[in-house]
């Protein structure tokens, strides 16, 4: 099975949100709390993961396909310009999606653990 840009970093990256809960509860002083924020964190990542995916390809989807139905000698020079800006945010888009989800999770992984405990 392929896996293209968009989908191989967010769903590898959905396993790095229970390791962001895990250490904001270890930094908050609760470590033993870190094993019941497990389950929650992969459900949050493998959310992220869905979502960024709807949002990416809400995003590029319409543009890319304007562009793959300009392909071959009808291509101008302004489609191919527009298909470099496409192309970065298709490919730099699920990282930034990625990091701000677990920096998301730690941070409120933070908070709660300091304002309940």
């Amino acid at each position: 099975m392929a896996v293209n840009c968009v989908d191989g970093p967010l769903f590898a990256m959905s396993l790095m949100y229970p390791v962001a809960a895990c250490v904001a509860s270890a930094k908050a002083g609760a470590g033993w709390l870190s094993i019941l924020l497990i389950l929650p964190g992969l459900a949050v990542g493998i959310g992220m993961a869905f979502l960024g995916r709807t949002i990416v390809y809400a995003t590029t989807g319409p543009l890319m396909a304007y562009l793959d139905r300009q392909a071959g000698w009808t291509r101008t020079l302004l489609d191919s310009l527009l298909a470099i800006p496409i192309l970065m945010m298709y490919l730099v888009f699920p990282y930034a999606v990625s990091i701000a989800g677990i920096l998301a999770t730690g941070i409120a992984c933070h908070w709660l653990i300091c304002h309940i405990v």
